[in-house]
């Protein structure tokens, strides 16, 4: 994938959990998108992911030292074909996006609950599938190199 398509990516999923969040401060209040199963449920994230409670300026601090280490990752480890691009891309955005938001507010905004799992947004979502083609994409090739 060329690097302009990269960037136009990324900016795309920064955008949509930007505005996912935007409208979720401005709606101010939770409610059932399926009954019982799924639901908006805005809450303001003064931790770090798995809510492990640490200054703000180390959050940000660690954030940014992951961002850097990925970024390299991705250049110098990652073979390069349109899964592995998609992952990056996916991870990268989330991780952004978080970052960003933590910067600009102190906090993330997560809002989104299924079921009895912890509370994420769109962020983590991206991050979550990025991990999980990075996984696939793994096996496939062990199972390929016996």
């Amino acid at each position: 994938m060329s690097k302009k398509y990269i960037s136009f990516w990324i900016f795309c999923f920064i955008g949509l959990d930007f505005v996912s969040k935007i409208l979720v401060e401005k709606i101010g209040k939770n409610f059932w998108i399926i009954p019982n199963f799924f639901r908006c449920y805005k809450t303001r994230n003064f931790n770090l992911a798995l809510s492990i409670p640490l200054p703000t300026i180390l959050q940000i601090f660690f954030s940014g030292v992951l961002l850097l280490l990925l970024i390299f990752f991705w250049r110098k480890l990652i073979e390069k074909n349109f899964w592995s691009d998609l992952a990056m891309i996916l991870i990268f955005s989330g991780g952004i996006a978080n970052f960003l938001q933590r910067i600009i507010f102190g906090f993330v905004t997560d809002f989104l609950v299924i079921w009895k799992f912890p509370i994420f947004n769109f962020a983590d979502t991206f991050i979550f599938f990025g991990v999980t083609i990075l996984f696939f994409l793994e096996i496939k090739k062990k199972s390929q190199n016996q």
